[in-house]
């Protein structure tokens, strides 16, 4: 199976190595690039013995950071605070879109890419694949990120002239996490509080957010 996937990895390096990049009429005005760090649980060719107890900072299951980077185009949609969690609320909980909801923009070209060998080599990839995509059809540059600091520099030495995003998705989880430990996650008020702090949260009211939380713990 190994030498199979080794093989099959080489095919496909050299077939996106001899892809020409979209066309510039084919690509929208903003350039997005994303970089995201996921745990793959890592399968021993020989398992470890059995232990009864486990050593300080020892897991049961083996872990290894992948790297996923994604490249795309986008056209602007401007929305308000209001719209987003509007359109966001109702997506989760299953309600139709609303008639007054902003239809978003599909990226365009949009291409991904995992590996596990390391931030370094999976950002140097991906600058590649931005040069290729680069022209004066990209009027804005934007890197979409979470919260980890180690990636965020290097987004930023490697990506400098992107404008750094937290990605949204990310800090809401935080919000959720919140929410379930002042409410719980049955009470009925959660949702109608996650809707106020994430509208808050959005028109850039995150100071008073976190002090308002400091408070709390």
């Amino acid at each position: 199976m190994k030498e199979i996937i080794a093989a099959d990895r080489a095919d496909v390096e050299r077939y996106y190595a001899q892809k020409p990049p979209p066309a510039p009429a084919e690509e929208a005005e903003i350039l997005v690039i994303q970089a995201d760090g996921k745990g793959v649980p890592m399968i021993l060719e020989r398992p470890a013995e059995p232990k009864v107890r486990l050593g300080k900072g020892q897991k049961r299951g083996r872990k290894k950071e992948a790297l996923v980077t994604t490249v795309y185009t986008i056209s602007a949609t401007p929305r308000t605070p209001e719209e987003v969690v509007t359109s966001f609320f109702n997506q989760n909980q299953g309600q139709a879109a609303s008639k007054t909801d902003v239809p978003c923009s599909a990226p365009q070209n949009k291409h991904v890419w995992a590996t596990l060998q390391g931030k370094d080599i999976a950002l140097a990839r991906l600058a590649t694949q931005v040069r290729l995509r680069q022209g004066s059809h990209s009027h804005h540059k934007v890197a979409l990120c979470d919260g980890c600091e180690a990636l965020q520099s290097r987004l930023a030495t490697q990506f400098p002239d992107f404008s750094q995003v937290l990605d949204f998705i990310h800090a809401d989880e935080y919000l959720w996490d919140l929410a379930n430990s002042l409410l719980g996650e049955t009470d009925p008020q959660r949702t109608e509080w996650m809707v106020t702090h994430t509208r808050q949260m959005l028109s850039g009211q995150t100071d008073p957010l976190i002090a308002d939380f400091r408070q709390l713990a």
